[in-house]
């Protein structure tokens, strides 16, 4: 299985959260995110991230993550590259996850405590209300997220 194309998204109303679509020649899609900075962040995924990741194992997550922390500029980052780096990780560990057949909080360290209890009791019912199917599949909008820009092999 390989790396077959990088997509960006961005919504207008969130403009500092940047979505990673990581695409496989086995049909099998991860996707990642980033906040703050999208832009940036976008520039970088694709202009030095992407040609170190098309092409290659998506299930080799530790490896490409070395590959893409060892550029020359991400040693002295403000940040730029290592939360491109991050978006792109968790879109690895998403499809490494669907792989697995596990889902990506175990693909992550798996549970770190039993239960959880909301420090505001108030908010909990809304914050557990299911997403409306008016919304986007990414659940966050009414509006779809627009492709920002695609990378693929040349």
């Amino acid at each position: 299985m390989n790396v077959t194309a990088i997509r960006t998204f961005r919504a207008e109303e969130f403009a500092n959260v940047l979505w990673v679509h990581i695409e496989t020649d086995a049909g099998i899609t991860g996707l990642g995110e980033t906040f703050y900075g999208a832009e940036a962040r976008e520039a970088h995924i694709h202009n030095a991230l992407a040609g170190r990741l098309l092409g290659q194992d998506p299930l080799n997550i530790e490896l490409l993550y070395k590959e893409m922390v060892s550029q020359p500029n991400a040693q002295s980052s403000t940040g730029v590259e290592y939360r491109a780096a991050s978006a792109v990780d968790i879109a690895l560990r998403n499809i490494f996850g669907k792989v697995a057949d596990l889902p990506v909080h175990r693909v992550h360290g798996g549970q770190s405590w039993e239960r959880s209890e909301s420090t505001t009791p108030a908010l909990a019912p809304a914050m557990c209300v299911p997403m409306r199917s008016s919304q986007s599949t990414l659940g966050l909008s009414t509006r779809t997220p627009r492709l920002t820009r695609i990378s693929t092999p040349s």
